[in-house]
């Protein structure tokens, strides 16, 4: 019986790759060129979402601190007799009961 040569690491590593042995230098230069392009569009996609991070944390902070002062007039509002009134007036419909309401037709 014939003895085969052992196949080397080095010998296993370019059989199981034989498209890359195939294309020689010039496919070698196209891998990398490809890999390096996908890395860079990668690269900017991450940059991209680092920036649109910030500008929402930002947007968040200024939304937070005008609704603490929203939740602040409101506040001074409520225990504002004259805008009470106002509400009372404008969107109820009520008024004093020495006052004569006067009302437009529709």
């Amino acid at each position: 019986m014939p003895r085969h040569p052992r196949r080397t690491d080095t010998a296993r590593a370019a059989s199981a790759i034989p498209v890359l042995s195939r294309l020689g230098r010039p496919g070698v230069h196209l891998l990398t060129f490809v890999l390096l392009a996908l890395a860079l569009w990668s690269l900017i996609g991450f940059i991209g979402q680092v920036i649109t991070s910030a500008q929402m944390e930002r947007r968040k902070e200024e939304l937070r601190a005008e609704n603490a002062q929203l939740k602040a007039r409101a506040e001074a509002l409520r225990n504002d007799p004259a805008a009470i009134e106002v509400v009372a007036r404008e969107t109820l419909g009520l008024a004093r009961p020495d006052e004569l309401v006067v009302t437009r037709p529709k």
